[in-house]
């Protein structure tokens, strides 16, 4: 799908999307505002990667700690997302991490 998930403003997809917005006064039919809006989002850069061993109908799910560094000036949170959510999951989905800090 495309667009852009209402929830968080995240993209859904890659690549270029323009969007128009407009503000409408519903009762008197009256146009407010209108805004052209450009977007452009790219995957993220992948700087790591990490191979775990999956044991086939293991008792005991392989477990791996990572640390995750905040790049930016300003404190940001992050969201993990997997599109393998049947062989890979977070102990937590959110992650808020300091200015120009790591996290595990």
């Amino acid at each position: 799908s495309s667009g852009i998930n209402a929830e968080y403003g995240e993209p859904l997809d890659t690549g270029i999307k323009d969007y128009q917005v407009n503000i409408v006064d519903t009762k008197n039919r009256i146009l407010l505002e209108r805004w052209a809006v450009h977007t452009t989002s790219d995957l993220p850069i992948v700087s790591k990667t990490y191979d775990l061993a999956r044991v086939p109908r293991s008792l005991h799910p392989t477990t791996k700690q990572i640390s995750f560094v905040n790049p930016y000036t300003t404190e940001k949170v992050f969201r993990l997302k997997t599109n393998k959510p049947d062989l890979l999951s977070f102990k937590e989905e959110e992650l808020t991490v300091p200015s120009k800090q790591s996290v595990n």
